[in-house]
């Protein structure tokens, strides 16, 4: 059940910074299973940004969200990949392994 909550209200947060910043016409959110855990990916078609090799915006005011989710990851075992360049949009998947999920 946590796992659940989890992943819901990283999904959400990922939404949201998709709402306030991306600037996108289009977002795929899409779940896979399989035998190494749960994976969530929030897909966009924005603007993008270039992210440092942690994997976070360099600015910290727009990059808490994202700390948090991956900090709450972590802390189940799990984590975050961010895949994304200016102009080319963003794509952020939460993996679980299935200890956990």
């Amino acid at each position: 059940k946590e796992i659940n909550i989890l992943l819901f209200n990283a999904v959400r947060e990922l939404l949201i910074n998709v709402a306030k910043h991306a600037k996108a016409d289009n977002v795929k959110i899409s779940l896979q299973s399989n035998q190494a855990g749960v994976s969530v990916s929030v897909e966009d078609n924005g603007i993008g940004f270039n992210a440092p090799k942690t994997g976070l915006p360099a600015s910290k005011s727009n990059s808490f969200g994202l700390f948090s989710i991956k900090e709450r990851l972590h802390y189940v075992g799990g984590n975050l990949e961010i895949k994304t360049a200016p102009g080319k949009g963003t794509r952020i998947t939460l993996r679980i392994p299935h200890t956990q999920a």
